[in-house]
């Protein structure tokens, strides 16, 4: 796995951020240090991601997840689309200024 390219002040991307010990113990309890070999590199097989207990939410609170986050795309759309018809009023509005057949007065 390739780490994402840096930014020119060295942050990571936006979405991105590196995940420290401390992390990783309040999400999967303290047990998860032992993880680590002598040479303080995480050595995590198969049988520590089996052992993981990682929360889920049911299927209702994932369906009314997935309806919030259909509405809210539905919203960024109509919302594109509003901008796209204001930017293009605004470019016809410039060219009646520009080429004289509308006047400010």
């Amino acid at each position: 796995m390739m780490l994402p390219p840096l930014n020119s002040v060295g942050d990571l991307p936006p979405g991105i951020h590196r995940v420290g010990w401390d992390e990783i113990e309040s999400r999967f309890g303290k047990g998860s240090r032992r993880w680590l070999t002598r040479s303080n590199y995480p050595a995590i097989n198969g049988g520590h991601v089996k052992a993981l207990q990682i929360p889920m939410p049911s299927i209702e609170q994932q369906t009314a997840i997935a309806t919030i986050l259909s509405d809210v795309d539905a919203e960024l759309a109509a919302l594109e689309a509003r901008l796209a018809k204001t930017r293009a009023l605004k470019q016809c509005m410039m060219q009646e200024l520009l080429t004289g057949r509308t006047r400010l007065v």
